[in-house]
């Protein structure tokens, strides 16, 4: 695995029948979609023409909105993982001592500045 990454889930069986169910990229994956699709609906008033759009139209462009905060979730990921040097943070026992608390609290700033606005 590139840059040093762990790319395995701990597993009881040592199998794997399904690694790609077993990818940690896919909760953040789901739960990114989820949650994006939902606030670009909640936004969408806030945009000029979008009360004036075909539905089916307006739909679609959410969706592809929520296509890419998906992948910039994903990329914000893998940028977390590549400095903790493993993909399976997320669900790492002590995420907030060291070594994970570095790391973690360097993103934090960058991460802000990208949500808010200037």
């Amino acid at each position: 695995m590139p840059w040093g990454l762990r790319s395995e889930a701990p597993s009881n069986d040592g199998a794997h029948r399904f690694p790609l169910l077993e990818a940690p990229e896919l909760p953040v994956i789901f739960f990114s979609f989820l949650l994006h699709f939902v606030w670009e609906f909640l936004q969408a008033p806030t945009y000029v023409g979008m009360m004036e759009m075909k539905h089916w139209d307006g739909i679609k462009l959410c969706l592809s909105a929520t296509f890419g905060d998906a992948g910039f979730a994903l990329v914000a990921f893998w940028i977390a993982s590549m400095s903790v040097r493993d993909r399976n943070w997320i669900g790492a026992r002590g995420v907030c001592r060291p070594p994970y608390s570095w790391p973690l609290a360097s993103r934090l700033p960058l991460g802000l500045s990208t949500i808010t606005p200037m």
